[in-house]
């Protein structure tokens, strides 16, 4: 399934989408919460928390592991999923996920910048592939990242 309707804002426990009619247990009903956990220096990750039917206080959070970047919504049958971008997307996936989805301040600026690296990169392998001397894309990395290195080193600022 995917995600249909995007849900927005929801970033702490605080803010979270709640559902009130969520199976506990085999006849039990409770209130489930979503929402998106962002750590800068780990990336986001989704997590779900419900609410004991029997003592009315909230369970511990279950987590997913860090992404990237996680956005959550309601799928065509109305359940609650996320999507996800991670190290291994590749370009098609980040850029997919740069252009179909509302992302926040934190997504923008950090999808943004991996997508124009990858454009980087790529532009820079069909640079190569041109002269002839290699259509590798390890080489095309490097020599972008050697071409960042030498900017630094004259004090210049890196491209967004």
């Amino acid at each position: 399934m995917s995600i249909v309707k995007q849900l927005i804002g929801h970033t702490s426990e605080d803010t979270a989408y709640l559902v009130g009619d969520y199976p506990y247990g085999y006849t039990a009903r409770t209130s489930i919460r979503y929402w998106v956990e962002t750590k800068p220096k780990l990336g986001q990750r989704f997590v779900s928390q419900t609410l004991n039917p029997k003592t009315k206080k909230w369970n511990k959070p279950k987590c997913s592991t860090y992404s990237d970047a996680i956005v959550i919504g309601l799928n065509e049958k109305g359940y609650v999923e996320y999507a996800n971008v991670h190290t291994y997307s590749g370009y098609e996936g980040f850029k997919a996920f740069y252009d179909n989805y509302k992302l926040d301040e934190y997504q923008q600026e950090k999808i943004g910048n991996i997508v124009r690296r990858f454009e980087q990169v790529y532009a820079k392998q069909k640079e190569l592939k041109a002269k002839g001397e290699t259509s590798d894309l390890g080489a095309a990395f490097r020599a972008c990242v050697l071409e960042d290195i030498a900017r630094l080193e004259r004090g210049e600022e890196l491209a967004q």
